[in-house]
């Protein structure tokens, strides 16, 4: 009974470790969204002095995507691997 109790609660605190991991990628998430539009806002002012291209500004806002897409993923995948190890309870 004793044992069943402790289990309770590591799976409990484990709980609470993955809620607030998922607040931590939501803030970062939300962090590398916003660095995103400010690059992509830096591109696009960057294009009116030095006269880029229309086609040079899409290529870079396509990179800039895909960078954060690419980190975004990162993010997931280790939130989805530290929830896994946490609860192997």
């Amino acid at each position: 009974n004793g044992w069943a109790k402790n289990v309770q609660k590591a799976r409990a605190a484990a709980e609470k470790l993955i809620k607030k991991s998922d607040e931590w990628s939501s803030q970062i998430e939300s962090r590398l969204t916003a660095a995103r539009r400010t690059d992509a806002d830096r591109v696009a002012q960057t294009r009116s002095r030095l006269a880029f291209l229309p086609t040079d500004q899409k290529k870079a806002e396509k990179e800039l995507q895909r960078l954060h897409d690419d980190y975004i993923g990162k993010i997931d995948e280790l939130l989805k691997g530290k929830e896994a190890e946490i609860m192997e309870v």
